[in-house]
């Protein structure tokens, strides 16, 4: 049981770092942004110049409901990446928690998290190249006469392994 959640934890993983590579692929021509609005809260999704970033508005009308747009990155001003645009910024992340008190956008409380697309790769291939690493490890012990689990030399056991106990 354990070692099959380890195996959809693995795979779902990797389905996200596919996701994240495509994504990162395409913020490099374009300036992507979706976002939905649900009551007084508008949450939105943008992606440029090899960053994503994550916002939560609040009391912010200016938006339709629902939105996805795409643009040609080039001429954009995020086309040098958003972090720089943000109060709070170090090695590609980017953070901002603002108030507009008296600004365009009257009342809004702006949240916007950057965050660069190699740090996502590097998060969610993690658990595959780990997945990778323990396969390859518990197959060479089988072809190898050993234990799958502990790596106890089987060769002269029958049914389990003396030492874990494991079937064979």
């Amino acid at each position: 049981m354990r070692r099959r959640a380890w195996d959809v934890l693995a795979g779902g993983s990797l389905v996200l770092l596919i996701a994240a590579a495509v994504m990162w692929a395409c913020s490099e021509r374009f300036y992507d942004e979706t976002g939905l609005r649900v009551g007084r809260q508008t949450f939105g999704v943008d992606s440029a110049a090899g960053d994503t970033s994550w916002v939560w508005d609040t009391d912010f009308t200016s938006e339709p409901r629902s939105y996805a747009r795409r643009v040609p990155l080039k001429g954009n001003m995020y086309a040098d990446g958003m972090a720089h645009y943000l109060e709070h910024r170090f090695a590609g992340f980017g953070f901002r928690y603002r108030y507009d008190g008296a600004g365009k956008a009257r009342g809004t409380t702006f949240r916007v998290l950057v965050v660069p697309y190699w740090f996502l790769l590097v998060a969610t291939a993690a658990a595959p190249a780990y997945w990778v690493m323990v396969t390859r490890r518990r197959r060479r012990r089988v072809v190898a006469g050993m234990c799958a689990g502990c790596g106890y030399d089987l060769r002269v056991s029958t049914g389990r392994c003396p030492e874990c106990g494991k079937e064979f």
